[in-house]
């Protein structure tokens, strides 16, 4: 069980030193920022582009030179991140996370959490409870 522990917490770092802020583009940081303060939207990516005032392309091309990864992928490792938080260091029901991520039902959480963190919301929460901060 220590062990178990011990590799989810380590995920979480990794998850964390994911969505950090690097020398990046400053094109990526407002990219990264703008996923923070608006992580239900995560499933349209036009949004963000709307936002930044750039391509797909350009978009793809920055985060491909700068972090080896693709926009989208940014996109879910900070959103998993963010659940995360939530989940350790809250007591909001999961139906509401799920409302608020923008998924379509608490299943669909349930899937994107469990690849993320290899647990479900509910297992997650109750091994991470308040040790999250």
């Amino acid at each position: 069980m220590k062990n178990n522990i011990k590799e989810q917490k380590e995920t979480l770092n990794q998850l964390d030193q994911n969505s950090a802020p690097l020398a990046e583009h400053p094109i990526i940081v407002e990219f990264k920022k703008l996923i923070h303060q608006y992580p239900q939207n995560h499933w349209d990516l036009q949004f963000y582009l709307k936002k930044l005032n750039v391509s797909r392309m350009a978009l793809h091309r920055l985060t491909l030179s700068s972090r080896e990864t693709s926009p989208s992928t940014i996109v879910k490792e900070i959103v998993a991140s963010e659940i995360a938080k939530k989940l350790a260091t809250t007591e909001i029901p999961i139906k509401e996370l799920t409302s608020y991520y923008g998924f379509s039902s608490s299943a669909s959480l349930t899937r994107f959490i469990k690849k993320h963190t290899g647990l479900s919301p509910r297992k997650f929460r109750a091994l991470n409870a308040l040790d999250y901060i």
